[in-house]
C-alpha cells in the first residue's frame, strides 16, 4: 500500500475477513491473528461496558496503522448486538400492534398499565383498562420499548387483531401473521415475557402453579439462557433482574471505617458493632432532643408528648385502617390478594405466614403440648389453650 494513502482511503477499503492484495491479485488469507478477534475482550465487572468499547475502538486503530497492507477489520460485536436488538424491537412492536398483548408493569400485590400510572389488582380489570389506550391502526408503535430488557405480556386469551384468529402462544402468533397476512419478520425472538394471568398463576412453559405473582415471575428466570451470572451461573430473564441480583448478592460489602470487605451485610453490621462499637442508628426528636433506639417509639413520643398527628393508612377495597403503610401492605396481600407462598405438606393447605403453616401442621400430629393447669385437658396448639381457659375457667393469659 502506498505510505501516502489518506485516512479517507482507509476507511473506504473493503472490511471482509478475505481481502485483495492489489499487486497479485489473488487472494490472502488471514494467517495471523484477527485484527480484532471478537473473544479477546469479555464483559466481566464493568456493567457499563464504556471501558470494554474503549479497548475496542483502541485495539482497531493500532492494528489499522500497523498492517496498512492487509486491513480486516470486523465489526465489532457491540454493533451486530444493536442491529439485532433493533430487528427484535421491531419485530416485538409488529407483534404488539396485530394482536391484543397486554403489557404491565409488577408492583408485587398489584398490576401497573404499561401506558400510564393506572394500577390494578386482578389483569382482567388492566385488560379493561388498556382500551382506551388501543388504536389498531398505530397501537404498537405508539409503546415505547425502551432498553435491552424483555417486558411482561399478558397473553390470555392472545388473537390475531387482524382476522380475531386465536393464538396459544406468541410463535403461534407470529407464524399465523407470516402464512396468513405476509407480514415479515427479521429475528425470531421477541422482548416478552410471556404470562396468562387471567385465571392464577401458571407458568406458560411448564406448566408449574404459583400463589403468587411474584414467585411466577422468580421462576421464569429458569427459562431464560439470555442473562447469566458469571460469578453463580444463575439464569434471569432481563437485565434488570441480573442487575439486581448482582447488586443485592455478589456485590462487596466495604466497612466505612476501615478497608475491610465482607460478601454478607450481617457480617458487615456485626464487624461495626464488635471492632468499632457503632451499634443501631439513634433517631432524635427534632422537639426537645430525645433519642430513641425505634422510629415506632420516637412516633408515639411524638404523639404522646409533643401532639403530633399520628398518620394512617386506608384500603380502598374494605376502608379498613391501618397504623403503617407497612401493615396495610399485609392486609392487601393477605385479604384481597389472597397470597398463600406456604403450603401445608400433608393436605396441601395454603398460609400467608410460614407460622401460620407451621401452627396448622400441629393438627395432623398426634401431639398436644399444651395442659390446662385447672383440668386435664390438653391442646395441640398455644391458641387452642387460651381459649380454652377463656371460655371454660375465666381465665385471661397475658404473655
Amino acid at each position: 500500500m502506498n505510505p501516502d494513502t489518506t485516512k479517507s482511503d482507509v476507511c473506504a477499503m473493503p472490511t471482509n475477513l478475505w481481502e485483495i492484495d492489489k499487486k497479485s491479485k489473488d487472494p490472502i488469507k488471514d494467517t495471523q491473528h484477527p485484527v480484532h478477534s471478537m473473544t479477546t475482550f469479555q464483559i466481566k465487572s464493568d456493567l457499563t461496558g464504556e471501558k470494554y468499547i474503549e479497548n475496542k475502538r483502541t485495539n482497531i486503530k493500532e492494528n489499522v496503522k500497523n498492517n496498512r497492507d492487509k486491513i480486516t477489520i470486523l465489526p465489532t460485536d457491540d454493533t451486530n448486538r444493536t442491529k439485532i436488538h433493533r430487528a427484535t424491537r421491531e419485530d416485538s412492536l409488529k407483534l404488539l400492534k396485530y394482536s391484543n398483548i397486554c403489557l404491565f408493569k409488577s408492583l408485587k400485590t398489584k398490576f401497573q398499565c404499561y401506558s400510564c400510572k393506572e394500577t390494578f389488582f386482578n389483569m382482567s380489570d388492566l385488560r379493561s383498562h388498556t382500551k382506551i389506550h388501543s388504536n389498531t391502526n398505530d397501537r404498537g408503535f405508539k409503546i415505547n420499548l425502551k432498553g435491552y430488557s424483555s417486558k411482561n405480556a399478558d397473553i390470555s386469551s392472545l388473537s390475531c387483531s387482524l382476522c380475531y384468529q386465536t393464538c396459544n402462544d406468541l410463535n403461534v402468533l407470529k407464524q399465523h401473521l407470516i402464512n396468513k397476512h405476509s407480514i415479515e419478520f427479521a429475528s425470531a425472538d421477541h422482548m416478552f415475557v410471556p404470562f396468562k394471568l387471567e385465571n392464577g398463576f401458571k407458568c406458560v412453559t411448564c406448566g408449574e402453579d404459583f400463589n403468587s405473582f411474584v414467585r411466577l415471575s422468580t421462576h421464569m428466570n429458569k427459562h431464560s439462557t439470555n442473562n447469566v451470572c458469571e460469578k453463580c451461573g444463575s439464569f434471569f430473564i432481563n437485565r434488570l433482574s441480573l442487575r439486581a441480583h448482582l447488586q443485592s448478592v455478589h456485590r462487596e460489602k466495604k466497612c466505612t471505617m476501615c478497608l475491610a470487605k465482607f460478601e454478607k451485610n450481617y457480617t458487615k453490621v456485626k464487624h461495626m458493632r464488635i471492632v468499632h462499637n457503632v451499634g443501631a442508628i439513634r433517631r432524635y426528636c427534632t422537639i426537645c432532643g430525645k433519642d430513641f433506639r425505634h422510629s415506632y417509639k420516637l412516633l408515639e413520643h411524638k404523639i404522646k408528648e409533643h401532639g403530633a398527628q399520628r398518620l394512617t393508612s386506608n384500603c380502598k377495597e374494605c376502608g379498613k385502617t391501618f397504623l403503617s403503610s407497612q401493615n396495610l401492605k399485609i392486609h392487601i396481600r393477605s385479604v384481597h390478594v389472597k397470597e398463600r407462598n406456604y403450603q401445608c405438606n400433608v393436605c396441601g393447605m395454603g398460609f400467608f405466614t410460614k407460622a401460620d403453616e407451621k401452627r396448622h401442621g400441629r393438627k395432623h400430629e398426634d401431639v398436644k403440648m399444651f395442659s390446662c393447669s385447672y383440668c386435664e385437658g390438653k391442646f395441640k396448639s398455644k391458641d387452642s389453650w387460651r381459649r380454652h381457659l377463656k371460655r371454660i375457667h375465666d381465665k385471661l393469659v397475658v404473655d
